[in-house]
């Protein structure tokens, strides 16, 4: 928890110019991490989703059609200031069978480093392949519109915060 509150000092005291919202959004305390931690542990406590059979019914002629929960594939996710969707958006997609590429916003990139070599960590613990969930490491804003044309190696984007940046993201993707 130290290492996660101090990297968000880091981060609180660089954006001395965001708005009181996007300072709230970006703060996190003991009590947040120790939230996050508990949902963490809820999502691993929740049933495998891939292979589930959503639904199933039977056609005139009689073939039997399946719904079954399959990965999406590789998704991205770009964010601004809250640090703690890194947390939630890795432990979603792995708990899926995702592979993750995550964008998080200048404001929280202390944050979102310390959490990704929390997250690191737990892949490698857990076996999981290394690069399962990675950080776009390149701070142009141009490399957003980079990444969301990459269709054919992602699967889905997922823009999470204002409507500048969802409108920005849906305008460039090609996904």
């Amino acid at each position: 928890i130290t290492e996660i509150l101090t990297a968000n000092k880091k981060d609180l005291e660089g954006g001395r110019g965001l708005s009181a919202a996007m300072q709230r959004r970006l703060e996190l305390s003991e009590k947040s991490i120790r939230a996050l931690a508990t949902s963490l542990r809820t999502i691993k406590e929740l049933p495998d989703p891939v292979g589930q059979i959503a639904k199933t019914w039977t056609r005139p002629d009689g073939l039997v059609i399946s719904r079954v929960r399959t990965p999406i594939g590789v998704i991205a996710c770009i964010f601004e200031s809250r640090p703690n969707i890194i947390i939630d958006v890795a432990a979603l997609c792995l708990k899926s069978g995702n592979a993750l590429i995550v964008r998080g916003g200048k404001e929280a990139a202390h944050s979102n480093n310390a959490f990704m070599a929390l997250i690191k960590q737990a892949i490698t613990t857990a076996g999981l392949p290394e690069y399962a969930v990675q950080q776009l490491e390149d701070r142009r804003y141009e490399a957003i519109n980079e990444l969301v044309q990459l269709e054919d190696y992602l699967d889905l984007v997922i823009p999470r915060g204002r409507e500048e940046l969802i409108r920005a993201v849906s305008a460039h993707a090609h996904v």
